[in-house]
């Protein structure tokens, strides 16, 4: 069982935005990491940093700002990821499995290997992203953007690639 007020301390640090704050933050993360299940970190501001094999299963990130950090390998197991901006994000063989994306901006985003099973994609901006070896079985892509993406036979679909329409 995770301890609030322990939580809201690293919320409180991460939401801060001053480097060392953040970096102390991250740091209490990986060295507690059952403290991150049910996190709530919506609109958080995590740019440009070192997250990769972070532990965030089910934690809440709408709306955060992710842009250019590093989540490969990440655990984000049923995460919300709601209108969560994530453009040039590596989350090479992240573990996504039911996470919510629903209109979440991942263009030009690295999601070779990524778990994506069950993950809801709707209206998701995955334009120029790469998805070599990506599992999106049972993913929900109604509208999703998929301009420019790259898949390959390794790349796990519950039907047929989707045709885009340049």
């Amino acid at each position: 069982m995770a301890c609030p007020i322990l939580q809201r301390q690293i919320v409180a640090l991460l939401k801060s935005g001053e480097p060392d704050q953040v970096d102390q933050a991250l740091e209490l993360l990986r060295c507690l990491p059952e403290v991150t299940v049910g996190l709530d970190l919506r609109r958080v501001r995590l740019t440009r940093l070192n997250l990769s094999s972070a532990y965030f299963r089910r934690v809440n990130l709408e709306r955060a700002r992710l842009i250019l950090s590093d989540l490969g390998g990440a655990d984000l197991q049923r995460a919300k990821l709601v209108r969560a901006q994530l453009s040039c994000v590596r989350l090479a063989r992240a573990d996504l499995w039911e996470a919510n994306l629903r209109d979440a901006r991942l263009r030009f985003s690295d999601l070779r290997g990524a778990d994506l099973r069950r993950a809801c994609l709707r209206r998701a901006d995955l334009r120029e992203c790469d998805l070599c070896g990506a599992d999106l079985t049972d993913a929900d892509l109604r509208d999703a953007r998929l301009d420019g993406a790259r898949w390959d036979a390794q790349t796990r679909w519950s039907s047929a690639p989707p045709i885009v329409i340049r």
